[in-house]
């Protein structure tokens, strides 16, 4: 008997984490499996690890790190470069709600000739200061049609003309192409609302130590007990039934992927799409921890099946009593242990998978 689940990789550019956040995508590999990442209402938690790596990569211990510091870091992190905007544009809302004012052109004061000046009322009069006819403000039509695209995206600016030439032809969106286009900025990935709740979160989070099982709890994983874990443990036969029943599994341990054995392949090619390499569980340095995506089990062959954050683009299998004893012997740590997602949690997964 056997379960394997066609776990997806992170998705990245580099299929690897980024920072000490192997929590983060263990959890967002086996989540994937149920439903979009990051859960509906939850994109604080995608805040929050580039904020941790934000952390780590100026060198700072997130540990160390009191209530003061954190909100420097969380501050530090949202005016950062690192704080990218997406490729996409939208409406600027300011503009909208002044009915784009300040997109009219900017008069100033001056003479007119004498020969317009009225001899018996003779007064300085605005003239604008605009030379070229595409800077004439917009006209009503265009900033109606602008308003009713507040709130949407869109993948550029091309995009916008080429919508409002289909209300307005071509020559006349030509025309007003410069102003059109001022009226869009980039999109940000994060609302306030998700900026708010990140700050929370993590302030919560910190209160707790910073478990990792904390912040999963949150997003719909549920953890086992140390007796359940223990058992479920006890033989690949176990470990399958479970799996079976709850999905693939987040998995904190005292153990990262070694070397590769490119040569040694299980190919399940045919059946989820890709091989498994063989791959051992070895101890992390010091007192670390690390997360990895359990995908499934092997009875027959006496293995498991992982993807690890550092190199999710495949998937590999170690000896199936070699793991249980090194994850027996640390179980206490609060880090160590195993979690499932809960949902579809009474009936496995509807991502692809081999059973029998």
């Amino acid at each position: 008997m056997s379960i394997l689940y066609a776990v997806p990789p992170i998705g990245n550019s580099t299929n690897a984490q980024k920072g000490p956040t192997c929590w983060y995508y263990a959890a967002k590999m086996v989540a994937r499996c149920h439903e979009p990442w990051p859960p509906a209402g939850q994109k604080w938690i995608s805040l929050i690890r580039k904020i941790s790596t934000f952390i780590a990569d100026n060198n700072q211990n997130l540990n160390n790190l009191g209530d003061q510091e954190l909100l420097q870091a969380h501050q530090g992190f949202m005016g950062s470069a690192k704080n990218k905007t997406t490729d996409k544009v939208q409406l600027n809302s300011a503009l909208s709600r002044t009915g784009f004012k300040a997109l009219d052109p900017v008069y100033k004061w001056d003479l007119l000739p004498d020969s317009m000046v009225n001899p018996t009322n003779t007064q300085r009069v605005p003239m604008p200061t605009f030379i070229r006819p595409q800077d004439m403000p917009l006209p009503s039509g265009i900033k109606n049609s602008l308003s009713q695209l507040e709130g949407r995206r869109f993948d550029g600016l091309d995009q916008v003309i080429q919508l409002l030439t289909g209300q307005h032809g071509e020559k006349e969106i030509h025309f007003y192409r410069s102003q059109i286009e001022s009226s869009f900025v980039a999109a940000r990935k994060y609302g306030e609302q998700d900026v708010q709740a990140s700050l929370q979160q993590f302030m919560d989070w910190k209160k707790q130590g910073f478990a990792r099982g904390y912040l999963l709890t949150m997003l719909g994983f549920r953890g086992l007990d140390k007796l359940t874990t223990m058992d479920i443990l006890g033989s690949t036969s176990k470990l399958d039934v479970f799996m079976k029943a709850h999905g693939p599994l987040w998995c904190g341990s005292p153990l990262s992927m070694g070397t590769v054995d490119a040569t040694t392949v299980h190919n399940y090619t045919k059946s989820v799409g890709f091989p498994a390499y063989k791959c051992p569980l070895v101890p992390t340095s010091g007192a670390a921890t690390h997360a990895i995506a359990l995908c499934g089990v092997s009875v027959n062959k006496d293995c498991i099946y992982y993807r690890d954050p550092n190199f999710s683009g495949h998937v590999f299998f170690t000896d199936f009593n070699a793991f249980t004893s090194a994850f027996g012997s640390v179980l206490r740590d609060p880090n160590v242990g195993l979690m499932y997602y809960v949902k579809n949690a009474n009936g496995g997964t509807t991502c692809q998978q081999l059973s029998n």
